[in-house]
């Protein structure tokens, strides 16, 4: 709903850009998807642009400049009323409990989690165009990165996603205990509606 108002906000003011934006934009997704299950390791966040640039005849920084602001800036003011109510609780909860913390994404999120108010609550902030990672879940390396630096063992870390297909399979091919977050549920996970529920699914694996 809010990212829908933006961009009718947007199309008041210009239009002709923001639909050619928009299809950048959803070019770009589009080859993320394409890249998601290459076997190419290396650098899938600049061939994306690259594919995405070529496919309008327009120069790589531009198309970069044009996707960035959609993806990464755009959406800023509007995070924070997306944001789950019981997110800071839930982390100061395990921050009490000593239980370590981190954010995995597909895209830097550090701005995303200081306008959500935790980048300084959380031990760990990675994306999978980090050049460690380099890789797009459902791969396993990012799982496996994030168990190595909080220095934990993959089947000891759990991992919130939403999405079966990139989130859950990723995690469960890592050997780390998956959660989901969605209204559509799955056998043999443990399935969630609100993040309050991570704390009786972490203190039933504690006994």
């Amino acid at each position: 709903v809010y990212i829908a108002g933006l961009i009718l906000k947007s199309i008041a003011k210009n239009p002709f850009k923001i639909y050619k934006d928009l299809k950048i934009v959803s070019e770009y997704r589009k080859n993320h998807e394409k890249l998601r299950l290459s076997p190419e390791t290396i650098k899938k966040f600049d061939k994306q642009v690259s594919l995405t640039a070529e496919k309008f005849n327009m120069d790589k920084d531009k198309a970069f400049e044009t996707i960035y602001d959609w993806i990464h800036i755009k959406p800023l003011p509007y995070i924070k009323k997306t944001k789950r109510k019981d997110l800071n609780e839930l982390i100061d909860w395990l921050k009490e409990k000593k239980i370590k913390t981190g954010l995995l994404s597909d895209y830097p999120c550090e701005m995303k989690a200081e306008i959500l108010e935790i980048k300084d609550k959380v031990d760990l902030i990675k994306a999978s165009t980090d050049d460690d990672i380099d890789v797009f879940k459902p791969e396993t390396k990012g799982f496996l990165r994030m168990a190595e630096l909080l220095n934990v063992k993959p089947q000891e870390m759990l991992y919130v996603g939403d999405r079966y297909k990139i989130d859950i399979l990723g995690a469960i091919n890592a050997n780390v205990i998956p959660v989901l977050i969605n209204k559509k549920k799955y056998k043999d996970i443990h399935n969630i509606n609100s993040l309050s529920e991570i704390k009786q699914i972490i203190e039933s694996i504690n006994g």
